[in-house]
């Protein structure tokens, strides 16, 4: 009886204490829940720019709040008093199409080297495994690359890997896990809300979006 009361006991203490991540469509936060607290690891898009810190919560009380926005530099002309906003703009993106000499000439090659190489060793690892494992196609679904350190790496560089993204989606002629997974980053990482099924249908919207913004 006493063993079936300490079983008891620790089933409720793994339940009340053990979290479950759970990750939003801000940017690239993510959560830890449990029924007794939650931490919040903050990569999101804001007014101000890309916010990044953490947030500790116990019985819904905030308990620690770090998050400051990575995208304001202090204005030197005003002796750090003031803030100017690093606000990223689309020139490249027109009514008539893209100006891809423009987009070409302000993509960061050494972050578009890095996204491209972590995207797709991130592909090459995940078939390796389903050939070792095939199960797991069954068990976790493809889905399973969005939670992977390699993926979630990308979608921490933030802002600046926008462009690279895009310019990846914007060239290649194919619509497959690759381009896929590009098109998903960069919807994590620009904190748009959309429908979109493929990357061709992503990047289509993708652009309107810009094009409407810039109309305001």
């Amino acid at each position: 009886m006493k063993k079936k009361i300490i079983v008891i006991i620790i089933a409720i203490f793994i339940i009340l204490l053990a979290p479950i991540p759970n990750h939003l469509k801000d940017g690239g936060t993510v959560e830890w829940i449990s029924l007794t607290y939650k931490v919040s690891k903050v990569h999101r898009l804001g007014e101000s720019g890309y916010q990044n810190g953490w947030i500790i919560e116990i019985l819904g009380i905030k308990i620690y709040d770090n998050v400051r926005s990575d995208n304001l530099s202090l204005d030197k002309n005003n002796k750090g008093e003031d803030k100017k906003e690093n606000k990223l703009t689309w020139d490249e993106i027109t009514d008539d199409g893209v100006n891809e000499a423009l987009l070409l000439e302000n993509v960061d090659q050494e972050i578009l080297t890095e996204i491209a190489t972590e995207l797709q060793t991130l592909i090459e690892e995940e078939e390796e495994e389903e050939r070792r494992n095939p199960e797991i196609v069954i068990t976790e679904g493809w889905t399973r690359v969005f939670q992977t350190e390699r993926y979630q790496k990308v979608v921490n560089i933030g802002t600046p890997a926008i462009k690279p993204l895009y310019l990846i989606l914007y060239k290649s002629p194919n619509a497959g896990m690759y381009e896929y997974i590009c098109a998903k980053a960069l919807y994590d990482i620009s904190g748009y809300d959309f429908e979109w099924a493929t990357s061709i249908e992503f990047l289509k919207k993708f652009n309107e979006k810009i094009l409407a913004e810039k109309s305001l």
